[in-house]
């Protein structure tokens, strides 16, 4: 394009980086949209044959309970839930505190944990999880839920499944290896 300072080229030249610009920022957006979880074949199966089992909000409480992670407080994102005597963290806060890889599929409604040695797809509403894409296990007398949007996952279940040991005493709960 011919660069003329204040003509008509130069207003063209502006034109054309903006919609260059605009044309790239949508590409990246449009790419990440676009892509697709591939849930695995067991996941496919528990959301394909089990039933889903959605909670009565007006169940769910948010006890005053402190996270640590050995001798160390955590202070998380987000409140920790109780939901007929079992207790969840939202998803995003565990991955945070644990330093581990953590996101939500929001088109599958699945929540996926990678921590590089051990990886778990939870399935929203179901009380079952898949360990390294094949093991299904049962999430016992749990499930995992949804609140203002926030995945929360039973902290038991997913804290030994992770390689922790979970010890709960009133008021506080502490992951240790």
């Amino acid at each position: 394009m011919i660069y003329i300072k204040g003509g008509k080229s130069m207003r063209l030249k502006k034109l054309g980086v903006i919609l260059l610009g605009v044309t790239l920022f949508q590409g990246t957006i449009l790419g990440a949209e676009e892509k697709e979880y591939k849930l695995s074949e067991a996941v496919q199966k528990i959301m394909s044959t089990e039933k889903k089992q959605v909670s009565d909000a007006s169940k769910m409480t948010f006890p005053e309970v402190d996270f640590y992670l050995g001798n160390k407080k955590i202070e998380l994102s987000a409140p920790i839930m109780s939901v007929e005597g079992k207790t969840f963290l939202p998803v995003r806060a565990l991955g945070n505190a644990l330093g581990i890889s953590v996101s939500y599929a929001p088109q599958h409604k699945v929540a996926y944990i990678d921590s590089g040695a051990v990886t778990l797809e939870l399935p929203l509403y179901y009380n079952k999880a898949v360990k390294n894409g094949e093991t299904v296990l049962t999430i016992e007398g749990a499930k995992v839920e949804l609140y203002k949007g926030s995945a929360y996952l039973p902290i038991r279940f997913v804290g030994e499944n992770l390689g922790y040991k979970v010890s709960y005493q009133e008021g506080k709960i502490t992951f240790t290896k």
